[in-house]
């Protein structure tokens, strides 16, 4: 059974209701900053996921995992990069744009933001 998750923003002016935001919503966020960085190449569900997706010849998901924790919210991203892309640039391109375009969608800040490099696509 799937729990849905949805995270709460508080705001100073309760008095017509609360917001609440889905945590796919914050996904969905997460993937298309990551997909217009220059040098991704695609992206998996996570490590253990992506192994045996290879194995069983099946397409890979999103690619990002979304948790909330005492500090905010915790974003994973799984991605293969390019082959002459800097890895280290790569992924501080893909921390500032997830962080950016979350906290101007949403105005929720991002207390973490990994970026697991599953491969390099030599492709």
């Amino acid at each position: 059974m799937a729990v849905s998750k949805y995270y709460r923003i508080d705001e100073a002016n309760q008095e017509i209701g609360n917001i609440e935001i889905h945590s796919q919503v914050f996904e969905v966020i997460a993937h298309n900053a990551t997909a217009e960085i220059d040098g991704v190449s695609k992206m998996f569900e996570s490590i253990s996921q992506s192994i045996a997706d290879t194995f069983n010849s099946k397409k890979h998901r999103n690619g990002v995992e979304v948790e909330f924790d005492e500090n905010g919210l915790v974003v994973d991203v799984y991605v293969s990069i390019k082959v002459g892309y800097a890895i280290n640039e790569v992924a501080e391109k893909i921390q500032k744009n997830i962080h950016q375009m979350i906290y101007h969608m949403t105005a929720v800040k991002t207390s973490e933001i990994y970026v697991h490099v599953v491969s390099i696509d030599f492709e």
